[in-house]
Parts: C-alpha cells; structure tokens; sequence
C-alpha cells in the first residue's frame, strides 16, 4: 500500500511537470530523449498501463522525432512496433500520423537508389561487406528489384560482379518473384536466360504460367525457348515433349483472372510489376485492374501464338467488356466508355461479339453482358438481332434477361437495326417498354406474406428504410403485382405463402423473364427452419434465407447489400427516370411507325398513366394520339381540361385529340364534347384556345357520321298514350248560337 501510496505521489508531480501520465514502479526520473520516452511508453504498454502509455507517446511526439532516429527504431524492432500503436485505443489517434510518417520514411529509405547501388557495389567485397549488402538487400525486397535488373545489365560485361548479383536473386523473399518475372520481358535474350535460371533455382511452381510464352513463341531465341520449356517441365513433373498447348495454357490462365479466381496480396491494393522498356516500374491499383492487366496479358500471348485462336479472344474481349464498362459505370453508354474498348468493337468481328454475349448471357456477368449489347447497337449488327438456325437472335436472348439495364441496352440496340423485327422480338420489346415506362422512379419491394399483419409491419420497416413497399397476401396476388412493373429491387417472401405455396412460387419466380435475377428472400418465424429451406432453395440464384424480422436497421443493411450483389449497382432515383423516359421516347417513335413491324397498344395503359407524370406526359400525349380507340380519345380530352395543368401541355394534348379524332372518328363522352365548347366560350385568346377551337371544329360530324347517327337514333316512349280528346264549346246565350249555326 505505502508503494502504491509512493507511486501514485510520484505520477501526480510528474503530470504537473510533464503533462504526461504517472510512470511504472522501475522509473524514478522524468524522460528527456526520444529514446526515454520510446521506452518509458513500451513499458507501460507492457504491463497494461495504455493511458500512461499514451501519456509517453504524446511526449515522444512533440520532441520530433528526427527521421534517422524513427529509422533506427524500426531496423531495431521493425515496424510491427509502431503498427501496434494502432491497435490501442488510447493510442490510435495520436499513433495514426506517426504510423503514417514511419511507412513513408521506410519506404523511401528502402527504395533509396543511392542506398541501394551502394550495397550492390559491395556484393562481391569482402565476406562480412557481402553478408551485410545481401540482409539490407532483403530487407528492400521488390523495392531492391528495379537497381538489381539495373545493375545486371550494366555488368553484362563484368563477369565477376555480374555473378554477385545473379547469386543474391535466389536469396530474396518470394515478394521479389513478381518483379523478377516482369524482368523477362528484358530486351537481353542472354540475361533472360539467366533470370529464367533463377527462377528454377528457386523452385517456384507458381511462377509456370509466366514461363509458356517464353516456352513456345517463336519471337524468342532458340536458348530462351529451350530454358522455358525445361523449367516448366521440371514444374509440372512432365517430359519436355508432353507438356500441353502453351496457348491452351495461357487461355485458361486469362480465364482465371476474368472469373476473379485469383487472390492478390493485399488483396485490396496489389502491386504490378511491369517492363517498361528500360526499366522495371510498379503501380499500385486494385484488385479489378490487376485482373485486367493479368488477365489480359495471359489471352493476349496465346493471341500472339495464334491470332486465330477463338478461346483466347473470347477471354480478351470478355475480360476487356467487364473492366471497360465497371470503369466507365453501368449506367453510362457505350460513347462514355475508353476510346480504345469502343474503337475495338468497331474493329472486331461481330461474330466474336455475339460470343461473348452469349457467354455472358450464360455466366451472369452483368458488365459483359451490357458491354457485348451496347457494342452490337453501335454496329447495328444484322445478325444480332435475326434468326440463324434454331437459336433465337444474341440481342432478343438480352431481351429475356432479368436485368432492366440489359433489357434498355437491348432495346436500344435492336430498334437502331434496319428491317423487320424478329418475330419473337416484337411484343416482348413493347411489353418491357410498357413496364419501363410505367415504372416508379424510387426503390421498390414487393412483401409477399400470407399473414396481413406481419406483411404489413414489414412493410412498413421498409418504408422507414427508404424504400416504397408492396404488399401481396399470396402467391398469385404477388406475380401478378411482379406483371404490372418492372420497378421491384427485391422480393421478400414468407416461407408459409400460400397460393401457390414456397416451393412453386420460387420456381415461378426465378423462371420469369423480368424479376428471375432479383433478390429473393425468404423469411421465416422458425429459425430452425432455415436450413432446410437453404437447401430447399439452393439451386436459385440470387436466394437467400433469413428469420423474419421487421426491424428498419436490419431491413436496410440488408436489402443494400443483397440487392449490390445480385445487380452489381443498385440503379438510382435518376436511371429509373432515365429508363422511364427512355422508354416513352421509343414508344412514340414507334408509334409513329418510325420503326416498323411494332404495335404499341399494348403499352396504351402505361401511357395513359403517364399522362399525368410531370416527367413523362409531353411525350405521353404523343404516343396516346397515336393509339387507337376509345380509352386514349377521352384520356386527352380529360388532359384538356384539366385546368391545373401547364397551359402548353393541354394546348399539346388539344392537337393530338384533334388529330385523333379526324383519324379514328369522335368517340369522346357527351358531357366532354359539351365540356370542352363550353371551356372553350370561356377562354382568353391564347394559343390553348385557338388549338381547342380545331378541337370543336373536328367534332362536327361529316356525312358518314351524321347517317351513322341518325341511324341510331330511336325515340324514347314512357307510359301509355292517352286518346285525344275534343275540347266541350263554350257556353253562349241563345242568340249567339243561334247567329254561329246561321254562319
């Protein structure tokens, strides 16, 4: 206690006096040096003490450490001493720009050129100069790489130095394997050979796919070729006469990274390593871009053996489709994308496209799938979108995938290709634009739940998530809410829904042509049940099985992070508008027989709806007029009078309903004829008056019409008619009868 009492006496001067915390049992003098107060922190770090700690660390901080000194702490107890700073959090505040000062500083000092030819000058010195240059080297590790090639070359000439260096490569941590293979793109055929040594010496199987070109292209020298080929034999444990396809190789190679089948290390931030004709150089980027640069290394040397060779430009052109279109965003168009991926669809063969497209189609692989289809649409490909044997055409296969930003990029593609649509292509085009266009431009889930309650609670936990919700209390009431829009992000289904029950319902539901790839999940008020439904279900895409809740943050986190997976991007407010609009200008367009061989009227519905969205109506009240029938007439009409309206959109609705009723005769209620006469007495001269009177004027009717009319009338008889009756005289005196009867 009295040592308690002794320390506890001393930590209270020492925080006046310092501003630091109280120190340990061992210390009885207040830290002046960097190196004191390093000690003094680790110390308490030691014994658990992270508040006095950091009272030290604050204290090492403001002395300033010099960088020869922070460098020197690192040699001494590496960088996991600084890094466990970060780990405390009493410390990590202060630690934080610390840490980040130490990595710069050991960076650039390992990087160091100067730092680094000078313990390669030594490497062939004395033993104790040589073991000293070859741990400092090590310590560099891929950052030693780009002065070791250097140094390499410049001693071609120079046997024994030259030797010295060539014997430390094989000593290196693997981290300096990737830089050492990007050296064999070295332009010194007899300096590849030796790399090449080294890479058997260090017996590095991962090392073989970046040995097939080296092995079989004929671009290389006979001594390269024959290096390449034993070392990959020795890898594989395969004679040197059986070793496979080099070309196969590398396809399949590029196949992995364009199926993400590659881990990096950091897997957030590799590091590539590349020859850039003098010189090694690195970059740091993501993992995306180190599957590009890979990926397309690897198609691009089976290329260079075979240009022919279909696989490979199969992988090429679908590895480059994946990362063009995720690097210029999924909602943007083909124009927005590198110049150089668009000008290499222009170039390709079209044929190679639809390949791609069709692979895409198969694998799910969104970006490949609207890259191919935008591609097609820029070569407005005939064959894209026509019949070739038995398989329906690449374009109206897009037409047919659950995904609205493929669906739009179809579309677009198909209606920009001259002649007649594909028989299969019509209705569903118009269908999807029906949807499109009668869609809202906000996030949508459809609940579907047996139980009126539960489904309207979570529902309403959706709601306050941000997202609108539909309620459906069956199956059927669902599917056909799913008929109606195509503006649904997820479906959240009961595991008890009934009519149709789980098990065909899902099967419905990953089998439509709109919603099969949206998220399905399946809740359930019996968690042990969750199993078996995963198992139930396991065969469906983009299925998941979770107990029921209706919590607002768990609702949330979850639906963004299922909806992310299964569409790659979650569309916004604005695509949803865009895609909306996109597909009312093409219903007008084909209305107009701009495009032939389409009918619109089944999209008459949605048009009708969007006479009223504020977005959409002065393109709606196009399309309407060229819809025929009664529905689309009285709709216009209705727009017209709607005094609430912009002026200039009922004037545009006025001349439409003008054009449709000279064209498909009047067929307006009575009470609208009389309301636009009498809308029209009372209007001030304007444009809107002037387009009403052309209105009035049509429905006056022609000859035809009249007779029609006339023929229709029938006169309406109420009751029994009454006989007529002659009315009694009126009494008169005697001598006016008499007078009357003379007349």
């Amino acid at each position: 206690m009295i040592h308690n009492a002794f320390r506890f006496g001393v930590s209270v001067v020492l925080l006046a006096a310092l501003g630091a915390p109280a120190f340990s049992q061992e210390f009885y003098k207040k830290p002046e040096t960097t190196a004191e107060f390093w000690h003094y922190m680790n110390h308490e770090i030691e014994i658990g003490q992270y508040n006095v700690a950091a009272g030290y660390l604050k204290g090492f901080i403001a002395k300033n450490p010099t960088d020869e000194e922070l460098l020197a702490i690192q040699d001494k107890e590496g960088s996991s001493a600084f890094l466990r700073l970060l780990t405390i959090p009493e410390m990590r505040s202060e630690a934080k720009p610390l840490v980040e000062r130490v990595n710069e500083l050991v960076r650039k000092h390992l990087s160091d050129r100067k730092r680094l030819d000078a313990l390669i000058k030594t490497l062939d010195g004395s033993r104790e100069e040589r073991a000293y240059a070859i741990a400092q080297l090590q310590r560099s590790g891929p950052a030693a790489m780009p002065a070791l090639i250097d140094a390499l070359i410049r001693t071609s000439n120079d046997l024994e130095p030259h030797a010295a260096i060539l014997s430390v490569l094989p000593l290196l941590d693997k981290d300096t394997v990737p830089p050492l293979l990007a050296a064999l793109d070295v332009k010194d055929a007899p300096l590849r050979v030796e790399l090449l040594e080294i890479i058997r010496k260090r017996a590095d199987t991962d090392a073989a796919p970046h040995l097939w070109y080296y092995a079989a292209s004929s671009k290389q020298p006979d001594t390269v070729r024959r290096k390449a080929t034993e070392i990959l034999a020795s890898f594989l444990h395969l004679p040197a006469n059986s070793l496979p396809s080099a070309k196969v190789a590398l396809t399949k190679e590029g196949e992995r990274y364009y199926q993400h089948r590659v881990a990096f290390t950091p897997s957030n931030s590799p590091t590539i390593w590349r020859w850039d004709g003098s010189q090694l150089v690195s970059q740091t980027v993501t993992a995306s871009q180190a599957e590009e640069y890979f990926g397309l290394r690897f198609a691009r040397q089976a290329l260079d053996l075979d240009p022919g060779f279909a696989p490979a430009q199969l992988v090429f052109l679908g590895l480059a489709l994946d990362k063009g279109v995720e690097r210029s965003g999924l909602d943007q168009p083909l124009t927005k994308t590198a110049l150089p991926l668009k000008e290499l669809l222009t170039a390709v063969n079209p044929d190679l496209l639809i390949a791609v497209l069709d692979k895409g189609l198969q694998e799910h692989r969104l970006t490949v799938i609207l890259g191919a289809v935008r591609g097609l649409g820029e070569l407005a490909e005939v064959r894209a979108a026509r019949h070739s044997g038995r398989a329906a055409p690449a374009l109206v296969r897009a037409l047919n995938y659950p995904d609205r930003r493929v669906q739009m990029a179809a579309i677009d593609a198909l209606l920009r290709i001259p002649g007649p649509p594909a028989p299969s292509a019509s209705a569903r085009v118009v269908d999807i634009l029906r949807r499109l266009a009668g869609s809202d431009a906000s996030a949508k889930v459809l609940v579907a739940d047996s139980s009126e309650d539960r489904g309207n609670a979570v529902a309403s936990g959706l709601k306050q998530a941000g997202y609108d919700a539909v309620t459906a209390y069956s199956g059927r009431d669902a599917l056909r809410q799913l008929v109606q829009s195509s503006d649904f992000d997820a479906l959240i289904v009961d595991a008890g829904i009934t009519d149709p029950q789980l098990p065909y319902l899902a099967a419905q539901l990953r089998g439509d042509v709109n919603v099969g790839l949206l998220p399905l999940i399946v809740t359930t008020t019996t968690p042990e049940r969750v199993g078996s439904l995963e198992r139930l279900l396991e065969r469906y895409p983009n299925t998941w099985v979770i107990p029921a809740t209706s919590d607002v943050k768990d609702l949330k986190s979850y639906l963004a992070a299922r909806i992310t997976q299964a569409m790659g991007k979650p569309l916004t407010d604005a695509e949803r508008k865009d895609y909306a609009a996109r597909a009312m200008e093409w219903l007008v367009r084909l209305g107009r027989g701009e495009v032939p061989g389409y009918d619109i009227r089944p999209a008459e519905g949605a048009i009708i709806k969007a006479l009223h969205n504020k977005d959409l109506a002065t393109q709606a009240v196009e399309a309407a007029g060229r819809l025929p029938g009664r529905e689309p007439q009285i709709a216009l009409a209705g727009l017209v009078l709607e005094t609430n309206q912009p002026e200039a959109l009922r004037s545009a609705a006025a001349i439409e309903l003008c054009r449709h009723i000279q064209q498909y005769g009047l067929l307006l209620r009575a009470t609208q004829a009389s309301g636009l006469q009498n809308a029209f007495a009372t209007m001030p001269d304007s444009k809107l008056k002037a387009n009403v009177s052309l209105v009035i004027g049509s429905m006056r009717p022609d000859a035809r019409q009249t007779g029609e009319r006339l023929l229709e009338y029938t006169p309406s008889y109420s009751g029994t008619a009454k006989p007529e009756t002659k009315p009694e005289p009126r009494k008169q005196d005697k001598g006016a009868a008499e007078n009357s009867k003379d007349s």
